[in-house]
């Protein structure tokens, strides 16, 4: 009596090759996390910036049509100015068509264009301006 053997060829993975797949994409992504974060964070302080030189266009159109808007910093500063804007200003308007102004934006957002934003204090009144700078 003869006893034969066949072998058998698997076509899958060993285990050895799957932990080095595993090992290289976790090792591919805790480089690659850091980053995506930092650009997040730009892209949250662009729109920001941005936000912010919109309200600050908007307080000039107002500011130019003499509505008056800006709060004092005692009184709130540039966050309370800016959540007056969000909520909307209305004026009637020398032609008789009435001015209205309104900045959409949520809380989060006032929050954060108000870091890139001033109050300057003028004879004339106060204004806010845009303040690319904030640390300054």
């Amino acid at each position: 009596m003869t006893l034969t053997f066949t072998s058998r060829s698997f076509a899958g993975f060993s285990l050895v090759e799957m932990l080095t797949v595993v090992s290289v994409i976790g090792i591919l992504s805790a480089i690659g996390l850091p980053a995506i974060s930092n650009i997040r964070e730009s892209a949250k302080i662009g729109a920001a910036k941005r936000n912010a030189q919109e309200a600050a266009s908007l307080s000039a159109i107002a500011d130019a049509a003499g509505i008056a808007h800006v709060v004092p910093e005692l009184a709130g500063g540039v966050e309370a100015t800016l959540a007056i804007l969000a909520d909307g200003i209305s004026s009637p308007s020398e032609t008789g068509i009435p001015i209205e102004l309104k900045l959409y934006l949520s809380d989060q957002e006032i929050t954060a264009a108000a870091k890139f934003l001033k109050l300057r204090y003028l004879d004339s009144g106060i204004r806010m301006e845009y303040n690319n700078n904030p640390d300054s």
